[in-house]
């Protein structure tokens, strides 16, 4: 199957395999709608992995799935990466990592760069919203990967289905391990560590560094958030296969 999804801000054709989306997706679309149908309630899924596994891929095609009829349980996906701390932020405040301190903007993407406070502040209204059965107007922030930097409410929330996905979502570390209470369902993307590795030494030789700048990002960044992804996530409902 082909699709046309916008993938964090840029418009890509990918290819699906037609047997990955039927025996694996649909059936967990179904479950993921049949919490709503039952419920009557918004109901909240995330969508955790580490980076590079095609989280926002795979919650870009649920929506388009879920939505290509027109009819049914409306579903929308949302990223997490909204919830990155603005750029004058990242490059003002530090991080203790060990015993050294970092400015924010050399490890952006790690768990310390996010406001997490903020992502909960939204998922506890959105939570009482829908427990008091009340449907206000609410929004959610983007993340714009052409100027790299957050866009406060950028989408408005609209479906009852909400696949949020984002690298952190099931750290088993405060502040992170209160999130999962707001969820109904918790699904964990996996896929192999050299996979990953490729892929995102690959983005990053696309986005303008060379080879051993990229190299270099990847063992001081990415490498220690992939690994405290797969070793630090609490156990999620179901486990699916990359993109």
């Amino acid at each position: 199957m082909m699709v046309e999804l916008t993938v964090n801000g840029f418009v890509n054709r990918i290819s699906v395999d037609d047997r990955f989306v039927e025996e694996q997706i649909r059936p967990l679309m179904e479950k993921m709608a049949a919490g709503y149908e039952r419920t009557g309630r918004r109901q909240i899924v995330f969508l955790a992995g580490p980076p590079a596994a095609g989280k926002s891929t795979l919650a870009l095609l649920m929506e388009h799935l879920g939505n290509e009829s027109g009819q049914g349980v409306r579903f929308q996906a949302l990223s997490m990466d909204g919830f990155h701390y603005p750029s004058g932020y990242l490059s003002s405040h530090e991080a203790v990592i060990g015993e050294r301190r970092i400015l924010l903007k050399d490890i952006k993407g790690s768990p310390e760069t996010y406001d997490v406070d903020g992502l909960c502040q939204l998922l506890s209204h959105i939570d009482e919203c829908r427990c008091k059965g009340t449907d206000p107007v609410m929004r959610w922030p983007g993340y714009d990967r052409t100027i790299h930097d957050v866009v406060p409410d950028q989408y408005e929330i609209t479906g009852q289905v909400l696949v949020i996905e984002g690298n952190y979502l099931l750290l088993d570390r405060e502040p992170w391990a209160g999130l999962r209470r707001f969820a109904d369902l918790t699904v964990f993307v996996k896929d192999d560590e050299a996979i990953l590795k490729k892929r995102l030494i690959g983005r990053k030789i696309r986005g303008g560094k060379t080879p051993s700048e990229a190299q270099a990002w990847y063992r001081n960044t990415d490498e220690p958030n992939i690994r405290t992804v797969l070793y630090h996530s609490t156990n999620p409902d179901i486990i699916i296969g990359a993109v």
